[in-house]
């Protein structure tokens, strides 16, 4: 979805799109402040911390954390993460979330970077992964072997937003008018029913 709201990106502003991948989670802020790239859009969590180092558009998406897991493993709840082997993708959110949990007592076993992609799951790495939920949503669904599940109720919502350089104001009120027009068009709904099959969260204002 997001390739698809970059390509829209380029095509409103009449210029040539370059993708450029990105190995790790933290690898967004430090292409940002690189200048390898000029917009991170890239499911983007926008923190405090974060933006202590660059900057955040408004939200495009309103989205939480969510469990991929083996179907074998017969969870249905978080709760039910309790004793199973949980992986997260170091630098991000979900482990973060983790640790936090778990330091207080109630949170999974923690195993950091195990399975960065949703598919080690099924080959027995480990029982469940802590990601975005849509993420969870996508690659549960589109599993050949049917042997993925996720856990239909997102944890602790949070903003998706743009990440740029700090001090760039011009492309900053650019892009956040760019979101408004993606929202208001019905473009934003209509890309989010094509991935995920589903309405998006309302975020703030309401169109």
């Amino acid at each position: 979805m997001d390739v698809d709201i970059a390509k829209d990106l380029a095509e409103q502003m009449k210029v040539k799109l370059t993708l450029v991948a990105v190995p790790t989670a933290p690898d967004r802020i430090n292409f940002l402040v690189a200048g390898k790239i000029d917009v991170a859009i890239s499911n983007f969590t926008a923190t405090v911390e974060r933006s202590k180092t660059i900057t955040f558009t408004e939200p495009y998406v309103i989205d939480g954390f969510g469990v991929i897991f083996n179907k074998t493993a017969k969870i249905k709840d978080w709760p039910d993460l309790n004793g199973k082997k949980v992986a997260v993708t170091t630098g991000s959110t979900g482990e973060i979330l983790a640790v936090a949990e778990g330091a207080e007592g109630d949170g999974p076993p923690l195993r950091p970077g195990l399975a960065p992609r949703s598919s080690r799951s099924s080959r027995g790495k480990a029982d469940a992964q802590i990601e975005d939920y849509t993420y969870t949503v996508y690659h549960a669904g589109r599993d050949p072997k049917k042997a993925l599940g996720f856990i239909e109720k997102p944890f602790d919502l949070n903003p998706y937003s743009f990440g740029v350089r700090k001090g760039d104001q011009e492309w900053l009120n650019f892009l956040n008018f760019y979101i408004y027009k993606l929202h208001q068009s019905g473009k934003m709904k209509e890309l989010y029913k094509k991935w995920f099959n589903a309405e998006p969260a309302k975020v703030a204002p309401s169109w």
